[in-house]
């Protein structure tokens, strides 16, 4: 789904729906500022078509199991309009799961609280982004954007049909987002991530190829030459893909801890570790010991920020 929005009327929200189904929903299901188009294609092929769907000063992608925070958006996009010289914006982000049958929320992403890349070209904002962090940092390609970034973004993932490693759309987020303009990241709650439902995946979309693996690998050396090759027209002439090489490699070092870390999880809890016992005791434990139940996350922040806690309990309707 990609979200596309105006701010300078901020009733003004235009989102278009790209459906890959052999069993598209009903017309009357959706509102009248709502693009809803059937298009039996790859990630890729659906980021083809949704270029020429933009026609707003601003954008934002939204998967069809997240949501979306009214207030959130107005913000990023009230700080877009005041401030051009920067292309995207960031925000906090609540993921949502279930402790038995009890809704748990917590932020996601905070090593991204508080971030800014401010640098004055490509090199040293990716350099910074990457080289120049303690920890991986993801997220790039979920922020509201200028819409000349969004169609850049689009071209780019337009040509990755061929790719086996799903990562890749992530890896080529933070790099086309974070090279081509400047960002901040802001104080308000934006996104709220599902985490109640597993992640997709199926032959087309193999999560068991990671990254690392994909970019070390001899066997997918034509595809990481085609990669490479599609990142070239983000360079200006002075600069070199083998300076991008380094860029990359910098960021599979920090990103590989995290898939190792995923990996290892992974395995253990496959291996060793019963899944009965802990669906027992989340099954019979008591709303008042859930420490991170979504009640207790409201109650945190209802004085802070009451509107924002509205929001969320409407869109909590919709995972439920």
């Amino acid at each position: 789904m990609l979200r596309s929005i105006r701010y300078w009327n901020q009733t003004d929200l235009r989102v278009v729906i790209l459906h890959n189904t052999q069993a598209p929903l009903p017309a009357e299901t959706f509102a009248s500022n709502i693009r809803y188009i059937v298009l039996e294609k790859d990630f890729a092929g659906r980021c083809e078509r949704a270029k020429s769907e933009i026609n707003t000063r601003y954008a934002v992608f939204c998967a069809d199991d997240e949501l979306l925070l009214p207030s959130g958006l107005r913000s990023m996009g009230t700080y877009l309009e005041t401030h051009s010289e920067i292309a995207s914006v960031g925000g906090k982000t609540i993921g949502v799961g279930k402790y038995g049958k009890y809704l748990t929320a917590s932020y996601a992403y905070q090593n991204m609280a508080g971030y800014s890349n401010l640098g004055n070209s490509l090199f040293e904002r990716l350099e910074s982004h990457t080289i120049g962090q303690v920890e991986y940092r993801t997220g790039a390609m979920y922020r509201l954007m200028r819409t000349e970034l969004m169609t850049k973004l689009l071209q780019t993932f337009s040509e990755l049909s061929e790719i086996s490693t799903p990562y890749i759309f992530e890896v080529t987020g933070e790099i086309v987002v974070n090279g081509l303009g400047k960002t901040v990241y802001l104080n308000d709650i934006y996104w709220l991530r599902n985490w109640i439902n597993e992640q997709v995946g199926h032959k087309n979309w193999n999560r068991r190829i990671y990254f690392q693996h994909w970019w070390r690998s001899e066997e997918y050396l034509d595809e990481r030459s085609k990669w490479l090759n599609s990142l070239s027209s983000l360079l200006d002439d002075h600069d070199s893909t083998s300076k991008l090489s380094y860029i990359i490699d910098g960021l599979n070092q920090k990103r590989g801890k995290l898939e190792m870390r995923e990996i290892e999880s992974k395995s253990k809890l496959g291996s060793k570790i019963p899944n009965w016992p802990r669906k027992i005791k989340r099954k019979f434990t008591p709303q008042k010991l859930v420490v991170n139940s979504v009640d207790r996350f409201f109650e945190d922040q209802i004085e802070i920020d009451p509107q924002t806690v509205a929001e969320l309990r409407t869109l909590l309707t919709f995972l439920e």
